[in-house]
């Protein structure tokens, strides 16, 4: 039997029987315990006050108990079983509303076979228990709203039963319930977050300060001598109070830069006039990239190599004050932990968009890089500084081909392209000079390219703390 809608009647072992019946003797049920005794054999039980109605169908009779709605399907059993006793014990214990009568006689169904009208019977009963158990959850509900105070126990206790001719009781007045409010707020639970390896702190952190030198010296980078935009330059010079603010970009401006804002200089691009005066010129500022690099000595590789660009000169730096490696810090360990918490990978994304705004150089990378044998990096990093200060074509191929050859790189031809450029960037995490030479066809060049930006792209995610930088190299 299906629970949804009303039923009409039901039909079991060849007996109709109205639902009216049943359903108004379970709800009187619960109104006055059975006080009726079952007569002689045939006979049909009754309850004192409250005659049964008789067995007969009841047309059309729709009925709906507290709390339980009756299905409108009617079940019909075949007349499988004999006329007489067995159809009177069906009827008596229908009409007993107890639910072990019920499944007693259907115990008897089932023996004489008729499984159909057993099965039948206990769905009645099942349906009288969970009727009374309806009403009991809606008695104990009218009493906790009556009373106004939460039951005790989660079985309510049976109220007084009125007699028929008796009014109900007045219900008694609700009183208000008290609800405490809690005066602390909640907090989020505290958490450990790691931090950033610790560095120099540099004297200038004026946000637009920072900026312009930032883009100053990104220029410069991707520039050449009298191309440069000396406008920019010159900025630059009259916010340092530099003097004379004449555009050119000299060692005085470069070492400005760096000593100020902790970035990495673009080579000078002009030195003296007075050429005797260029070696002294050239010594001190080597030397100045010597200091910065034993007071950073998380990026004394690419102080050494500025020196290396801009005087040919190596800056003087003990090789043991060189980190090989650099822990990885908060980049990596958010990168794993949003891919386990939703919405989390989202602001990650908002963070390292914003990334390629801060200052160029001052930010050092926290990732670890495959390759951090001394003697391999510095073939790489010598070839990279190498490659920055020329251009194609008057570049020392011996050492490219030193790099191509203890990379295993085929072939070792000396020619600086995007596979070098790439090895140097996913191994070693330099920040490579743009690829000199692409494919001889052409019509594989756009090919290349993609792939090599992409590739970089990859490495700005990896490494956010220098995505600005990744970004542009994979300008190509």
């Amino acid at each position: 039997m299906n629970r949804g809608t009303g039923i009409k009647a039901v039909v079991v072992g060849g007996l109709t029987v109205g639902v009216a019946a049943v359903t108004a003797m379970m709800v009187r049920r619960k109104k006055q315990p059975a006080q009726g005794t079952k007569g002689a054999a045939g006979a049909t039980p009754s309850l004192t006050q409250y005659p049964v109605p008789p067995v007969p169908q009841v047309p059309g009779a729709t009925v709906t108990t507290p709390g339980v709605t009756l299905p409108s399907t009617q079940v019909t059993i075949p007349s499988a079983v004999p006329s007489g006793d067995m159809q009177q014990k069906v009827a008596a214990a229908i009409a007993s509303n107890n639910p072990a009568q019920m499944r007693a006689v259907a115990a008897e169904l089932r023996a004489a076979g008729n499984t159909t009208g057993a099965q039948s019977l206990e769905q009645i009963a099942t349906l009288n228990e969970s009727g009374n158990a309806a009403i009991q959850a809606g008695v104990a509900a009218v009493t906790k709203i009556l009373q106004g105070t939460p039951a005790t126990s989660s079985t309510a206790p049976t109220p007084a039963q009125p007699t028929p001719a008796q009014p109900l009781p007045s219900a008694p007045t609700p009183q208000p319930v008290s609800v405490t409010v809690p005066t602390t707020p909640w907090q989020l639970p505290s958490a450990t977050v790691p931090q950033l390896p610790t560095g120099p702190v540099w004297p200038e952190t004026n946000a637009a300060k920072v900026d312009l030198a930032a883009r100053t010296n990104a220029m410069l980078k991707q520039s050449k001598p009298y191309s440069e935009n000396t406008a920019l330059v010159k900025q630059f010079q009259s916010q340092e109070g530099l003097t004379p603010v004449d555009g050119l970009w000299g060692p005085g401006s470069a070492v400005r830069l760096a000593q100020q804002y902790g970035i990495v200089p673009a080579a000078p691009y002009y030195w003296s006039k007075d050429k005797t005066k260029v070696p002294a010129q050239k010594a001190a500022y080597a030397a100045t990239m010597a200091a910065l690099a034993a007071k950073d000595p998380a990026r004394a590789a690419e102080w050494q190599n500025a020196a290396i660009v801009a005087t040919g000169q190596s800056a003087s730096v003990p090789t043991s004050s060189i980190p090989t490696s650099v822990p990885a810090g908060i980049p990596s360990e958010l990168t794993s932990l949003a891919q386990g918490i939703p919405g989390l990978s989202a602001v990650l994304q908002q963070v390292t968009q914003q990334v390629p705004t801060a200052p160029e150089g001052i930010l050092t990378s926290t990732v670890a890089w495959p390759e951090t044998d001394p003697g391999r990096r510095d073939v790489a990093n010598r070839m990279n500084v190498m490659l920055a200060a020329r251009k194609p074509y008057s570049e020392d191929a011996s050492l490219v081909k030193a790099f191509q050859a203890q990379e295993s790189l085929s072939p070792v031809d000396g020619l600086y392209g995007p596979g070098t450029a790439q090895r140097l960037a996913e191994d070693y995490g330099i920040i490579p000079t743009k690829p000199y030479y692409w494919s001889k066809d052409k019509n594989k060049i756009p090919a290349q390219k993609s792939t090599y930006r992409a590739a970089l792209t990859a490495l700005s995610v990896k490494d956010p703390l220098r995505a600005a930088q990744w970004l542009a190299a994979a300008n190509v």
